[in-house]
């Protein structure tokens, strides 16, 4: 679904009149159908067909979009320059329509194990799938509130810092390096965290990840030194990028494959529903206060309860074991 509608929704895209359709089409088939039915499943896929590498090979599924949010706005300043945003869009929608759809096909298989995983959820309950009892909910819930305060924290210099460089008194250049820097590095810190969690396990990763985050913040919220600034969005980016991934892992550390399709859905939509509210906590504080710094230290306070969450789901989980040198 995702493959087919988010170019379907691109090509739709070329022929609206209007900014509300433009808005319905991008929200509905790209955003809605398209990216929601992609990820979540995608990093399920990765957590149930490995083991030993489990926690490489989701950040390895997860780090194709930050590598897409580092080259494709590059390709599409390009094309717009050239064709115009209808343009840029029509050759994105064939492009996609052609690479998409035969990239998914290659994912049709089952993964080890996928008949007696099937055969387990249907000894659980014969009408519905099985959410599990309160006390079994609660590190999924607590994982629910982490990334909601990881993500609040993660966007406010996310999708701010290139008006905080210029606020600051540097040129919009400036900014859209320490963006750049920001999403490269990220990049290098999923696939770093990732590699790291198969040997500490998932929530010990997510431990180091949401730390560096933290400290990350910290640096860019009071300096101006543009060396300073770099420093700060590098080890941002390193926690960020490896955090994110992290939740699934953990998550399969916890519960059972069976089921973990919807708890990886909703995970994420806590995750997203943070980013929203980040991204809009710091343009209102910005707004309030004529400055980012007040916000960013918000984002830090909320890194903090962050912490306290993931410390909170080891306690009660006890230290998961390292997934190297298990069978599949």
């Amino acid at each position: 679904i995702g493959a087919m509608m988010i170019p379907a929704g691109a090509l739709t895209l070329t022929h609206v009149t209007q900014p509300w359709q433009f808005c319905l089409v991008f929200g509905l088939m790209i955003g809605f159908l398209g990216n929601a039915t992609l990820f979540a499943p995608l990093i399920t896929t990765a957590t149930r067909w490995f083991e030993r590498y489990r926690g490489l090979a989701v950040a390895v599924v997860a780090s194709g979009q930050g590598l897409a949010g580092f080259i494709w706005p590059t390709v599409f300043d390009v094309l717009i320059a050239d064709y115009g945003w209808r343009g840029a869009l029509f050759i994105y929608g064939c492009f996609a329509m052609v690479a998409m759809p035969p990239l998914v096909i290659l994912l049709k298989g089952n993964p080890p194990g996928w008949s007696a995983m099937q055969a387990e959820r249907v000894s659980d309950d014969r009408s519905a799938f099985r959410m599990g009892s309160l006390s079994e909910n609660v590190p999924h819930a607590l994982l629910c509130a982490a990334i909601l305060c990881c993500c609040i924290a993660m966007a406010m210099p996310l999708v701010h810092i290139a008006s905080h460089a210029r606020d600051i008194g540097y040129t919009s250049s400036d900014g859209a390096l320490l963006l750049t820097w920001i999403m490269g590095s990220s990049f290098i810190g999923r696939l770093g965290m990732g590699a790291f969690a198969d040997r500490i396990g998932g929530l010990q990763a997510m431990l180091i990840g949401s730390g560096m985050q933290a400290l990350g913040i910290l640096i860019l919220a009071p300096f101006d030194n543009f060396a300073v600034l770099l420093l700060g969005a590098t080890v941002f980016g390193l926690g960020f990028g490896g955090l994110v991934p992290m939740y699934a892992v953990a998550l399969r550390s916890i519960y059972p494959a069976k089921g973990l399709g919807w708890r990886v859905g909703v995970i994420f939509l806590f995750g997203a529903t943070g980013m929203a509210m980040g991204g809009q906590l710091a343009g209102s504080m910005f707004d309030w206060t004529g400055t980012y710094r007040w916000a960013f230290l918000i984002g830090f306070a909320f890194n903090v309860v962050n912490l306290f969450l993931i410390v909170t789901v080891m306690t009660l989980r006890g230290r998961p074991q390292p997934l190297v040198g298990t069978t599949a």
